[in-house]
């Protein structure tokens, strides 16, 4: 599925992202999960309005949003860049 643009892409790993919906989709996001290369969840996280941070390693990541019911009805690919010191 699509239906949404997680941005900035690419984001810091010390950084945090949005989400942008697609009006047609319909529906409300109430997590995002972070899956690794391996399709691995890294990282689950609850949509409330605030900032979503990004996971630490750096990496590229599928990005998926999940509604109330936990039906995934968005992805996006992510890249995690590493902050310089």
């Amino acid at each position: 599925p699509s239906g949404a643009v997680v941005y900035p892409n690419p984001v810091s790993n010390a950084g945090t992202v949005q989400v942008r919906m697609n009006r047609s989709n319909g529906s409300n996001a109430a997590s995002i999960d972070w899956l690794d290369m391996q399709g691995r969840t890294v990282l689950s996280q609850r949509l409330d309005g605030q900032p979503i941070p990004a996971p630490p390693i750096p990496g590229m990541y599928t990005v998926q949003l999940r509604n109330t019911s936990g039906t995934v009805f968005a992805t996006d690919e992510v890249v995690v860049i590493r902050t310089a010191n």
